[in-house]
Parts: structure tokens; C-alpha cells; sequence
């Protein structure tokens, strides 16, 4: 008796991606969006892009109109009451004195998003698509709100925030890197998680260093499905790992995802000359 062939699951021919900016990161938010689009023609998905509204001009959101609607649809999301950085956050933390507003859309993206949309890819402005973005797009949440690559290990700061149920979490708690999140919208509303991210932040952003990144973390503490690390490769700026040099054989592969973390940009003249900075160059163009 011959094998029945294997049941075909249809999916979605379009892929939800998520981006919440403000003036400042539109034009390096084009050269994710073209890593994005580049990655889905492969597979022969089409990209939607949903622009959370970070503090986006008007002429900004034309400009962005004008890039991305070659790439894919372009939907624009208001936020209602949206969350603004503390004026004494950049005194406080000078290490994340770069961070705008746009970083705490991210804690409203269940409320920005259209009801219809049930399921967004989320990606930082700073980083480039290198592998097959479907099969991200498709992974099996195994039933939580959110996936996300692990950090490399937990800040101390985030450890000594109160955890919304039982006791003080442990030293051993993974905590996830915000950059790049595979999220579960349709959960979020029905948990009423945006709101719930929102009230934490209000009440404890003196303790938030990192801002919604923390918050998410203690949200969705032992709630979330860990990623393939190559799906956030993070560029960290160590003093003896500068730019990912002692990691730039893994860095350079051309899979997953490239993240470009830190202050200092493969956009800002003062990034050195290596790999990682010709691999962003290669997005630059529209060819």
C-alpha cells in the first residue's frame, strides 16, 4: 500500500512587519524593509509593512510611502496615548542615551495594529535580513504570545524588578533580546497585554533601564518560545570584542538576521571598515 503524500498547509502569501520609528531611523528603516523584501522574494511572500508611528513626520511618512510602496503595502498605525521617554532617562542611563520614544511602541504594538492583522514579525531599524525570513515568520509559537532569541544573560537591573505574580524571579532567568520578536496579536488583545506593558512601565520606569525590553521581559517571564540565535545576531560593542570581530566568521554567514546594537551605526562614518559594515552596504541600493 503506497504512502499518502504529506498534508499541505496553506499559508499566508503575505508577511506582517512591524516598525516603530520616528524621524531619525526612516532612512535606515529602508534598508531593513529592502533586506526584507529581497529575503520573501525567494519564497514568493509578499511583505506588508505596518509603521508604528514613533514621532514619524508628515514629509516622513510620505518619504516612506514613496520607499516602501515598491517593496510591499504600507499601512500606517497611530498610537493613541503613546508612551514618551522620561526627560531624565538620557542623565540617568548615558549608556542608552540614543533611545528615543520610538523604543516604547513596541509595548502598544496589539493596540496599533489593526484588529485583522493576528500574527507581526517586529524588527528593529538597525539590522539586515540575510536568511529566509519565511521560515521565521512561520515558526510555531508552541501557544505563547511572543518568541525572541535569548540574550546572553540577564541584566542585573532587570533581576531586582517585581514580577507581576509570585515570587522574585531567579538568577537563572532567560531573558530575551526586543529587536527582533515574532508576536502573537490576537493573544495580546485577548490578555489585554499592551495595557498590562503599559501600566508596568508608568509605574517602574525609573527601574527600567532598558526600557521596554525590560518590561517585555517581565511580561512575558517563562511566556515566550526562544528563537534560533541566527535569527538576532547581535553586534555587541565590548571592549575586547569591538564591532563583532572575534565573532565575525559566525556574523557573516549569510543567514538569519544581523543586528547592529550600540550607539554607533554601520551608517555613521565612524564605523570601521569589516564585512558587517559591506554586508549592510549590499541593502543600501535599491538594485
Amino acid at each position: 500500500m503506497s504512502e499518502l503524500p504529506p498534508l499541505s498547509v496553506e499559508l499566508d502569501p503575505l508577511v506582517h512587519v512591524a516598525f516603530c520609528v520616528d524621524d531619525a531611523y526612516v532612512e535606515p528603516m529602508f534598508v531593513t524593509a529592502r533586506s526584507v523584501a529581497r529575503s520573501l522574494a525567494v519564497s514568493g511572500r509578499k511583505p506588508v509593512f505596518h509603521l508604528v508611528d514613533g514621532g514619524i513626520s508628515r514629509a516622513g511618512q510620505d518619504l516612506a510611502q514613496d520607499r516602501l510602496g515598491g517593496l510591499g503595502e504600507v499601512v500606517f498605525c497611530p498610537v493613541t496615548r503613546p508612551l514618551q521617554l522620561p526627560e531624565w532617562h538620557a542623565e540617568r542611563h548615558p549608556k542608552y542615551s540614543w533611545w528615543t520614544s520610538a523604543n516604547l511602541r513596541r509595548l502598544q504594538l496589539a493596540d496599533a495594529i489593526g484588529a485583522e492583522v493576528s500574527r507581526i514579525l517586529y524588527l528593529d531599524a538597525d539590522l539586515v535580513v540575510l536568511g529566509d525570513l519565511a521560515e521565521l515568520y512561520d515558526t510555531d509559537l508552541n501557544q505563547q504570545p511572543l518568541a525572541a532569541v535569548r540574550a546572553g544573560r540577564s541584566p542585573r537591573h532587570w533581576l531586582q524588578l517585581p514580577a507581576l505574580t509570585g515570587p522574585p524571579r531567579a538568577r537563572i532567568s532567560a531573558y530575551f533580546n526586543a529587536g527582533v520578536l515574532l508576536v502573537d496579536l490576537a493573544a495580546w488583545r485577548e490578555q489585554r497585554l499592551s495595557r498590562r506593558a503599559v501600566e508596568f512601565y508608568e509605574q517602574h520606569a525609573a527601574m527600567c533601564w532598558s526600557l521596554d525590553q525590560d518590561v517585555l521581559n517581565v511580561l512575558f517571564e517563562n511566556r515566550w518560545t526562544a528563537l534560533d540565535p541566527k535569527w538576532n545576531k547581535l553586534i555587541q560593542h565590548h571592549p575586547d570584542d569591538p564591532f563583532g570581530l572575534e565573532k565575525m566568521d559566525y556574523l557573516a554567514t549569510t543567514d538569519g538576521i544581523l543586528h547592529f546594537g550600540g550607539r554607533v551605526k554601520p551608517w555613521h562614518e565612524e564605523y570601521p571598515q569589516t564585512p558587517l559594515r559591506a554586508i549592510y552596504r549590499t541593502f543600501c541600493t535599491t538594485e
